[in-house]
């Protein structure tokens, strides 16, 4: 090994041993610091620049005065307000005056000194004349409920835990039954004696009470004890002798009017003094009113002073005063009532509007904006933000410098940063620098020096004198134009440069330069992230490129094109590496990518999956799982293990919607900071949630929809009076009380009754059932709140459309009385119809049975008639037929035309015999078939060759086309040879030129028989008709063609006897097709010898027709 290359070995592992070293320390350090003041340090500086922004309620959003005197919620966290004029209802949307009705007119003169809350928590309103009014929710006003009999000046009433009202008068404690009004004396003697009580409140069943003289009492309910305390060192004002008293812990803490503030329990008879408030410029003076927050606060409204916050566990305390010039501040600095609601919303009542903001549930705090009593930046178009290593929080902009926001000992002069832990005594202060402007990036070196990049240069300033220390040659040359990007992380230094190149720089190593593009490229923004593996990624705003640079091989490759449908995205914008090897970028115009350096699987999140915008301009992560998305429409906190998107707007109190592209830093103690157009908005990860607050339902109203408007109707409980069979259209009013952001809760419903079915509203606050049917329903309201928690109790409203009058009881009793009159006068009809119809009924079974008896006498006539007349017909035709033999022989030419017609004549009057006996046959169902296996091609040429004859006397040709092979059948043969006979005569009959057809067709186990012609045809009106019995297509006496029309009744029949069905197709002039199908027969179904012992008995049925002269 040569000495370079020795040198360079030993460089490198003294560089490494120093920078595990430089690493260890600094790990140390953190751990150190988080441990030690971590979460604390960082509520601790939220605390410090955190302001209330208050919303402001007055006359033109519906009160009855903008002044608030007392301020209550109910169970159904509806906030009450007491003013001069009246009282109103709030129920996170709007307010409502509630009037009071005229069971007794109050007193012109009277006014309602306050309104509070009995055991079922409802409101109880008091005037100063001693008149006790309760709210009734059905009737929609305060009720009375009695009128003491007091001379003297009611001051104010509280309710205690057994319903019992007392009423505090100039001249002394008066206790009353609340619900008789029936005077309680005792175990309230002792009270009676106590006068001009100006304050009382009850805290754990002890009444504490303050008079006009700065005395304060206490009494127990259970024991009946009257307590009188002394409050040390107490200097009472000329004319400033009240008290204010709120409850703490098992006591109250008392405040005179000139600032002296007391904490006492019951058992305690001398109270000694608060220590003063640790932060304010001058101490609160003139108190109006005090209560305690959930987080220990206490808060204290004051006449000229505005309002002030005190940390009771080390008093230290903020002053909000009135700031005309800013919005969110305290509307007056003369302020009066102060309530905090169910959901830790502080409500403060002030000369000119009711102010409203929520202490308790603060998730984003704010920095430099405009709005109320934030510190003013030297810009609030902040681009870049740093903590340095001493707890300085730099703030870059995009216009106006740098500002850096520290903790001082301004009593000490002392402008060195202390210590995290001295800070909580001590306000933040600002130190502001104009210059420079269009800051991209701010760092900070291991030696404590701060590096701040902008558009033209960059620079270096010392973090303790901010004065500006002189650059490495190299550096101030590569970055002449610019810097886009500025990343330090330990050893590591990265800057991309305005001409994009990548600066890389490992602790005292030799700087690294190196081209991202292949080609020179305009200025464009880039983001940086890392280190992760000993990598980082950098990302380009305008060509949508991803770039990986590996710190060991000093190497920049492009990664693998994200594409999404073949497209990839138009630009990067953000890019942030999660623990879990998750690479998140987001994009300009295509929403926020994931991609898995891992597996190389790639998602999508866009406006469809719940994002505001697909413009993303900047992605952070915290250390709870969640990727934090900075945009113009808001910011997104996605939780990237169960993938439910929240959106925040200013309306959550972010300070505003559009933030700026990679304005975003987060520090060691869990604090995210997003630099936007109005400042900067702040993350505390370690106190996070979700709004867990479970918004009140409420169905506000009903209103029957009319042709002139919506007309309000009266619920009690619960359910909708004055509906009528006229009603078919019905409106509700619904509401949710969570006054966290109540634009954004949402509702759905479902109408028990009809359906089933949840129906989503989203933000619409109406209900409108049209065309409802009578019947009763039940209409429920589900709500979640501004992040989607949802109460899964419903609010409910019963109601019911009744039916028209003559739907009702009494109109059915009449229905019924007149159907059973019908009924009794039809049963009557009936009965005397059925006794006529069982007389018809006789009168037709016996002239059925005499039709009967004539039919079979006809059949057996017919019968008997046609086996007469065959006898004499078989000899007719014998006698002719050796007649015609020894005609033809002899050579007697005429007679054996004479004979031949004696002949035809006979068969013909046979065939008609034959007809009319099957005929009779099929009337009586007496025919049966011969079922036998049947060589259908022999019947087919046997029929073809008897009748080939007449059809060559008419000029026909008869064709026949059958299979080559035997054509076995399951048939009757005689009555098959009958059905062919037929149709072929009659084929040849009503043919006068062409051809007759006969073909059989077989395909698998079905046997088609088609009988075609080319003769006149059947009309379509006919062809359901020549099927019936002496029926004919020409039935006139002039008709060409003869016959009775008995042979396709008998030929269809027979053929409904084999299973099939004999069926035309005939079009007229053209010509017709009778067709019909056969079985075939299985080899094992008749034996051949069947048709022979068939061919016996024919032969022998014949022997039997035959008399004498037939065998001659």
């Amino acid at each position: 090994m040569n000495r370079r290359a020795l040198v360079k070995s030993q460089n490198k592992i003294k560089t490494c041993f120093f920078s595990c070293i430089f690493n260890l320390s600094l790990l140390i350090a953190a751990l150190m610091m988080f441990s030690v003041n971590g979460a604390g340090y960082a509520q601790d500086f939220l605390d410090q620049i955190w302001a209330p922004k208050f919303k402001l309620y007055t006359v033109d959003n519906g009160l009855s005065q903008s002044q608030a005197k007392v301020i209550i919620q109910d169970s159904e966290e509806y906030i009450w307000f007491l003013t001069p004029v009246g009282v109103d209802r709030f129920n996170g949307y709007e307010f409502e005056n509630i009037t009071f009705s005229k069971d007794w007119e109050r007193k012109p003169d009277s006014s309602v000194v306050n309104i509070v809350l009995d055991n079922d928590n409802t409101v109880i309103a008091i005037t100063d004349t001693g008149h006790v009014y309760k709210y009734s929710e059905s009737k929609h006003q305060f009720v009375g409920l009695f009128k003491s009999d007091t001379q003297a000046k009611v001051n104010t009433a509280l309710i205690n835990d057994a319903n019992e009202i007392l009423l505090m008068t100039e001249q002394g404690i008066q206790a009353r039954q609340l619900e008789t009004g029936a005077i309680l004396d005792e175990g309230f003697q002792a009270l009676q004696t106590i006068r001009q009580v100006n304050h009382a409140q009850i805290n754990k069943n002890i009444l504490w009470m303050a008079t006009s003289e700065g005395q304060l009492f206490s009494f127990h309910f259970a024991t009946q004890r009257l307590v009188a305390h002394q409050l040390s060192q107490l200097n009472i004002l000329q004319g400033e002798n009240h008290l204010e008293l709120t409850p703490y812990l098992d006591g109250v803490i008392a405040a005179s009017r000139n600032g002296q503030f007391y904490a006492l329990k019951h058992t305690q008879i001398r109270a000694n003094r608060l220590p003063d408030f640790i932060g304010v410029e001058e101490q609160p003076k003139k108190i109006m009113s005090m209560v305690v927050d959930a987080l220990q606060n206490l808060w204290i409204s004051t006449r000229g002073q505005g309002i002030y916050r005190i940390n009771l566990s080390n008093y230290n305390g903020r002053q909000y005063a009135l700031q005309t010039n800013r919005q969110g501040t305290v509307s007056s600095n003369n302020l009066y009532d102060m309530f905090i609601d169910k959901q830790g919303g502080l409500w403060v009542g002030a000369a000119n509007a009711v102010n409203y903001t929520n202490a308790e549930q603060v998730r984003f705090y704010g920095l430099g904006g405009t709005s109320a009593y934030h510190m003013p930046l030297t810009s609030t178009y902040v681009s870049a933000i740093l903590e340095d290593s001493d707890g300085n929080l730099l703030v870059g902009s995009h216009d106006s410098g740098f500002s850096v926001l520290s903790a001082i000992d301004s009593h000490q002069n002392n402008t060195k940063s202390l210590a995290k832990s001295q800070r909580a005594k001590l306000p933040y202060q600002l130190e502001k620098y104009p210059k420079p402007k269009f800051i991209t990036g701010i760092a900070q070196e291991s030696n404590g020096n701060i590096w701040i990049g902008t558009r033209e240069e960059f620079f270096i300033i010392d973090s303790l004198t901010r004065a500006r220390v002189p650059i490495d040659a190299k550096w101030q040359e590569y970055s002449k134009n610019g810097v886009n990007a500025l990343r330090f992380d330990g050893p590591h230094k990265l800057m991309v440069t305005g001409d994009n190149q990548l600066l890389y720089q490992h602790g005292d190593d030799e700087l690294v330069a190196l081209d991202i593009f292949s080609n020179p490229q305009p200025f464009q923004y880039f983001s940086v992230t890392g280190p992760f593996e000993e990598k980082y990624w950098l990302s380009s705003e305008s060509k949508g490129f991803v770039f990986e640079f590996d710190v060991a091989t000093q190497t920049i490759t492009l990664l693998t094109p994200l594409t999404r449908t073949s497209v990839p995205p138009t630009g990067i914008t953000a890019t942030w590496i999660a623990s879990d090897n998750t690479l998140w970028l987001g994009t300009d115009g295509d929403g926020v990518i994931s991609f898995n350096l891992t597996t190389k699987e790639t998602e999508w999140w866009d406006k469809t999956n719940g994002l505001p915008h697909n413009d993303i301009f900047g992605i952070l992560g915290d250390g709870n799982d969640n990727v934090w998305i900075m945009g113009n429409k808001g910011l997104t906190r996605f939780d990237a293990l169960t993938r439910v998107i929240q959106n925040y707007t200013v309306s959550d109190g972010l300070q505003s919607n559009e933030f700026n592209h990679q304005a975003m830093y987060r520090n060691q103690q869990g604090l995210l900071f997003f630099g936007g157009i109005n400042g900067i908005t702040i993350v505390n990860e370690n106190t996070f949630s979700l709004n867990a607050h479970l918004p009140k339902t409420h169905i506000e109203a009903a209103y029957l929809v009319t042709n002139k408007g919506l007309q309000r109707l009266t619920t009690i409980d619960g359910i909708v009076q004055e509906l009528d069979f006229t009603t078919d259209s019905l409106s509700f009013k619904i509401g949710a009380i969570d006054l966290l952001n109540p634009d954004r809760n949402t509702f759905s419903y479902r109408l028990v009754g009809k359906s089933d079915e949840w129906i989503e509203l989203g933000r619409t606050r109406d209900i409108t059932l049209l065309e409802l049917p009578r019947g009763s329903y039940r209409l429920e309201v589900k709500s979640c709140n501004n992040e989607g928690v949802c109460n899964p109790e419903p609010a409910t409203l019963r109601f019911e459309i009744p039916a028209a009058p003559w739907f009702s009881v009494w109109a059915y009793v009449l229905y019924s009385l007149a159907l059973l009159s019908l009924f009794l006068v039809f049963i009557k009809r009936q009965k005397a119809k059925l006794e006529y119809e069982k007389m018809m009924t006789q009168k037709e079974r016996v002239v059925a049975d005499e039709l009967r008896e004539l039919n079979q006498l006809k059949d057996q006539f017919l019968s008997n008639t046609s086996h007469e007349l065959r006898t004499p017909l078989n000899g007719i035709i014998g006698l002719s037929e050796v007649l015609m033999i020894e005609a033809e022989n002899t050579g007697k030419k005429d007679t054996l035309e004479s004979l031949e017609a004696i002949n035809n004549c006979g068969k013909q009057l046979k065939l008609l015999v034959e007809d009319l006996l099957d005929f009779t046959q099929l009337q009586s169902d007496r025919l049966r078939l011969h079922m036998s296996r049947v060589n259908l091609l022999d019947i087919v040429e046997e029929i073809t060759l008897l009748l080939k004859p007449q059809a060559e006397s008419k000029g026909l040709e008869l064709l026949v086309q059958i299979p080559n092979d035997d054509c076995l059948v399951k048939a009757d043969p005689n009555r098959i040879r009958q059905v062919l006979y037929n149709l072929i005569s009659n084929a040849i009959k009503f043919s006068h030129k062409g051809k007759v057809t006969v073909a059989v067709n077989q395909q698998d186990f079905i046997v088609t028989i088609a009988v075609s012609d080319e003769g006149i045809g059947i009309p379509e009106n006919m062809h359901e008709k020549v099927f019936e019995s002496f029926t004919q297509v020409d039935g006139s006496d002039t008709r060409a063609e003869g016959g009775v029309g008995l042979g396709l009744a008998i030929s269809k029949n027979i053929v409904k006897l084999h299973g099939s069905q004999l069926s035309l197709s005939s079009q007229e002039g053209v010509g017709s097709v009778f067709q019909f199908e056969l079985l075939c027969a299985s080899l094992d179904e008749v034996a051949s010898a069947d048709v022979l012992n068939r061919n016996k008995n024919i032969a022998n049925e014949k022997m039997a027709n035959d008399t004498e002269i037939n065998t001659i």
